[in-house]
């Protein structure tokens, strides 16, 4: 599958690189760094985001040249789509857009639905950024310091700092290698824990207010509302992380996190110890993800919300 990629990669001239709503590090990283290997050889690389850079991740090369917007007589190539399995997941102004002769995917999601053209997709790899560093590698793009730092945090973001289940031995290998090449471990873990708003802390707060656990302790909930975003003035990106409050808890074997959206949708983060696929639960709402980590939309009432998620997850 490589292979195929890798053709279209070097025989087409020009490229859209777009990833998921409501993007975190891994999608970032993984655009930014194909694109500055596509840049390095004399291509033409631009990178689409359906909402915005988050604040924690803007610190990567390249950020400030993300485009929020497609006009109607932009024309590509191919587009490229990273760290995405699902075209709804894309957002409204990408799945309007038609400026493009080929679609292709570069995916680690094992519930990828195979909707574009070229699919090169690796459920096994920690990362979409460590398939965009095979890519540079077999094409034999150099990695500069500048790819170097997007791909060293796209392996930190979906590995939670090398200590998931899917810290794989290339996830080492890479991340020292790009260390080697002149990533400071230091600041991106400066970046993204140690750069906080003191609205975020408060909004954290607040939900830890709100953990909860059932089934005999192994599963964890917590949740974000509305009026919590108000009171702290934050909003949905602050919520990064507070998931990992119910998972860290001892005995927890699935944490669930969930976010309002308005007062019948909510947002719903799944993260497993490893003994529960989410990706089953989170498959009953049309979510999707990896086995320990999921996510869906769910409607309902906060309680309907909550009980629903909490049946899905003791069933199985």
């Amino acid at each position: 599958m490589i292979d195929r990629i890798i053709e279209e990669l070097r025989s087409n001239d020009s490229f859209l690189i777009v990833s998921h709503i409501n993007p975190d590090g891994d999608a970032i990283g993984s655009s930014l760094a194909l694109a500055g290997g596509l840049k390095a050889i004399g291509k033409k690389a631009t990178v689409f985001i359906n909402d915005s850079v988050p604040d924690i991740v803007r610190f990567l090369p390249g950020s400030s040249e993300v485009v929020y917007e497609l006009l109607a007589g932009d024309q590509f190539d191919a587009a490229i789509v990273v760290d995405c399995g699902t075209p709804k997941q894309l957002g409204e102004k990408f799945n309007a857009f038609k400026g493009y002769k080929k679609l292709l995917n570069i995916d680690h999601h094992a519930t990828n639905l195979n909707f574009a053209d070229v699919v090169f997709l690796d459920p096994d790899a920690c990362a979409t950024g460590a398939m965009i560093y095979r890519i540079l590698k077999t094409m034999q793009i150099e990695i500069t310091r500048e790819i170097a730092l997007s791909i060293y945090t796209t392996i930190v973001v979906d590995t939670g700092s090398l200590h998931y289940g899917n810290s794989n031995p290339e996830a080492f290998r890479i991340a020292g290698e790009m260390v080697d090449i002149g990533v400071e471990p230091w600041v991106v873990a400066e970046n993204l824990y140690e750069s906080q708003p003191e609205g975020r802390i408060r909004l954290h707060s607040m939900a830890l207010n709100t953990l909860t656990t059932h089934y005999d302790g192994k599963i964890g909930f917590i949740m974000v509302s509305k009026e919590m975003y108000k009171a702290t003035g934050t909003t949905a990106e602050d919520t990064d992380g507070i998931v990992n409050y119910a998972r860290s808890l001892k005995g927890v074997e699935v944490a669930m996190f969930i976010r309002e959206i308005s007062p019948d949708k909510y947002k719903a983060s799944l993260r497993s110890k490893g003994r529960v696929d989410v990706t089953r639960i989170a498959g009953r709402y049309d979510g999707g993800g990896h086995v320990n980590a999921a996510g869906c939309l769910l409607k309902g009432s906060l309680p309907e919300v909550k009980k629903n998620l909490l049946e899905a997850t003791e069933e199985g």
